[in-house]
């Protein structure tokens, strides 16, 4: 089953991104947090800084073969390409973690460094330098580029709400 892969930093607004598409469009989604926690790992929602990020891309991709949707919608994992090591730096999550999970496409979603720095404080209470965000959103944005090219998938850059109803069409392209 294909699935399309939202990826962004945390903070920039996938879920909220997501909660919209979901009104207007057959979507199924998870992230893949909670795909991690559903196999047992109890990840904190709120602790930005992972350990065992090799083994948790393991439960992940276990899950997603149990998914079952419905026809004619369309099945989307949030995630990222990029995350924060147990100590705080900056971790690009391995592109053969994709191999064998048959990812149709990818969106990038990318925000204003420094309103990422203010969702970040007002939902989770941590500040984050904006130097630090904009090389995060970087890696993150290489990162996704560099997995399109390997798996020859489609990426869509979503960057602004101008581009809602383009994301809209290239989320229902066949």
């Amino acid at each position: 089953m294909g699935y399309i892969f939202m990826t962004g930093i945390h903070g920039v607004g996938k879920t909220t991104l997501i909660r919209e598409l979901q009104k207007e469009i057959k979507l199924t989604a998870y992230s893949i947090s909670d795909l991690i926690r559903i196999a047992g790992n109890n990840i904190d929602t709120n602790e930005k800084n992972t350990g065992n990020i090799i083994g948790n891309q393991e439960l992940w991709k276990n899950q997603l073969r149990d998914i079952i949707i419905e026809d004619n919608t369309q099945l989307l994992l949030d995630g990222h390409c990029c995350l924060l090591d147990e100590n705080g730096n900056i971790y690009e999550i391995p592109h053969d973690t994709f191999e064998d999970t048959d990812l149709n496409k990818i969106i990038l979603i990318k925000n204003n460094p420094e309103v990422t720095v203010r969702n970040l404080r007002k939902r989770d209470n941590k500040k984050y330098e904006l130097e630090f965000i904009k090389q995060f959103q970087k890696c993150e944005e290489e990162c996704a580029m560099k997995l399109s090219e390997a798996y020859h998938v489609p990426l869509f850059v979503y960057d602004n709400v101008n581009k809602y109803d383009k994301l809209k069409k290239f989320i229902l392209e066949k």
